[in-house]
């Protein structure tokens, strides 16, 4: 995009809709590459609050899509770690579920990339 201003805007709108926790707005914007606007650096910290919220639903649909692929092994490991356990004492059971499809494809992903 050439306006800067409009490219703003648009990675604000991006965040601030994947933030709403409206899932089929957020698998759209998951499923139509939306997400490839934002830079490294936005793409992380979505990431990590998404750890920290505990929205594994959207962690699991952005492990799918490969957006982890930008993670060294070691910060995988870190938010691997750091989460896991939060994730076991969700009372929530879809939500323990998709926690549970999160880290298993990112297992998989890791296995994969050592690997080739």
């Amino acid at each position: 995009m050439g306006d800067s201003y409009a490219t703003i805007k648009l990675k604000e709108e991006i965040i601030k809709r994947v933030h709403s926790n409206y899932f089929p707005i957020i698998k759209f914007l998951i499923d139509e590459r939306y997400l490839n606007y934002l830079n490294l650096f936005e793409l992380k910290n979505l990431i990590h609050e998404a750890f920290r919220e505990g929205n594994f639903l959207l962690l699991y649909h952005l492990s799918k899509r490969g957006y982890f692929k930008e993670f060294s092994s070691i910060e995988v490991k870190s938010l691997f770690s750091k989460y896991y356990n939060m994730m076991l004492t969700e009372p929530d059971k879809d939500v323990k579920e998709s926690g549970s499809k999160l880290f298993q494809s990112i297992a998989i992903e890791q296995i994969k990339s050592q690997f080739p």
